[in-house]
């Protein structure tokens, strides 16, 4: 017990620019341990960066299955047909195509 409190009386009496130093140099240490380039805001920082590329492969993935529902069905010479005629307005030479105009109004008899 005397022996330890033998070091910390040795220890209070260093002189202050070597408590400075120590304080210093801890000060480096922790500022080094939460904003350096690999401390614990950068951590957070690309944690938040994965959760959005996970979430955005997650989007495309369901993206990419729907195209590939897409191709599957239009493999199909009548469902590309009908995907043309409808989608672009394709209609064959001297075809005539009559559309209902739907104008919003109720006629009466």
């Amino acid at each position: 017990m005397n022996e330890q409190l033998a070091k910390f009386l040795q220890f209070a009496k260093t002189p202050l620019a070597q408590r400075l130093a120590i304080l210093a140099v801890c000060t480096l240490f922790l500022w080094a341990l939460v904003l350096g380039d690999q401390g614990l805001y950068q951590l957070k920082k690309l944690s938040n960066i994965q959760a959005q590329l996970e979430e955005k492969k997650l989007m495309l993935t369901e993206f990419n299955a729907d195209l590939r529902l897409q191709k599957n069905l239009l493999s199909k010479s009548e469902n590309l047909e009908m995907a043309i005629r409808r989608e672009l307005g394709y209609i064959y030479p001297g075809e005539v195509v009559y559309r209902a105009q739907n104008d919003g109004s109720t006629s009466s008899p």
